[in-house]
């Protein structure tokens, strides 16, 4: 991983208890008994995507997408209450286990992952009323698939890409909920402004629906919700 001006203590310490793994092993995670491989990132392992988890509500008979995946946890969480839940990661071996775990808690039939980049993974004419995000947080270049679950270059491009897309795959009253740090503060001086402009520019609002200081970085979920014409 390539990094600088930031601590990369924290995330070295997070990769190598990954690396420690050499082969599929077993992982709680909010009532879910999953099973994570090698080179996917382990949703236990950090506090945001507990967090994350914790503000998750699903509407039933909603449409949800899970864009970055991953072992597929969030995806299960939604698909407790609603039928039709879309998984999407850039990386193969997230994918796969996403599938392996759909199969093994019985949810093949509300699940679908999909190996892509972004919105490369969704059709042109597919919407949805949920939208969830865990996408990488630290403002560093990965090198490797476990990395890319975790960093994003130091112009948070893939979290950018991301926003933008939103608006274009939201039905008329959906939502986005994505996780957010404020590692990229080292290049931005203002990252919440930041995320809040970039959302703008696409006919979205944004809201920090709850914070959380881990005490080297501070989590936060933030809502999106499509701009209403007479918001400016």
């Amino acid at each position: 991983m390539i990094a600088e001006r930031i601590d990369t203590i924290p995330v070295q310490r997070l990769i190598t208890k990954h690396l420690a793994h050499q082969a599929p092993y077993d992982q709680e995670f909010h009532g879910l008994q999953l099973v994570i491989f090698p080179e996917v990132f382990n949703p236990a392992y950090t506090q945001v995507s507990g967090f994350l988890a914790d503000h998750l509500t699903v509407t039933p008979g909603s449409r949800v997408l899970d864009m970055f995946s991953g072992s597929g946890a969030l995806s299960f969480l939604a698909a407790r209450t609603t039928d039709s839940v879309l998984g999407v990661d850039i990386s193969p071996h997230a994918v796969r286990c996403a599938q392996y775990n759909s199969k093994r808690l019985g949810l093949s039939h509300k699940t679908e992952f999909r190996i892509a980049k972004l919105w490369s993974g969704v059709g042109e004419q597919e919407k949805f009323d949920l939208i969830i995000a865990n996408p990488p947080l630290l403002p560093a270049t990965p090198e490797n698939w476990l990395e890319m679950a975790i960093a994003d270059g130091p112009e948070m491009s893939t979290a950018v890409k991301f926003i933008q897309g939103c608006g274009d795959h939201l039905v008329e009253n959906g939502r986005v909920l994505m996780s957010f740090s404020n590692a990229c503060q080292v290049y931005f001086d203002d990252p919440l402004g930041f995320i809040s402009r970039t959302a703008q520019e696409v006919g979205l609002t944004m809201n920090v629906m709850a914070e959380r200081d881990s005490g080297y970085e501070v989590y936060r979920i933030l809502d999106f919700r499509r701009r209403l014409k007479w918001q400016k």
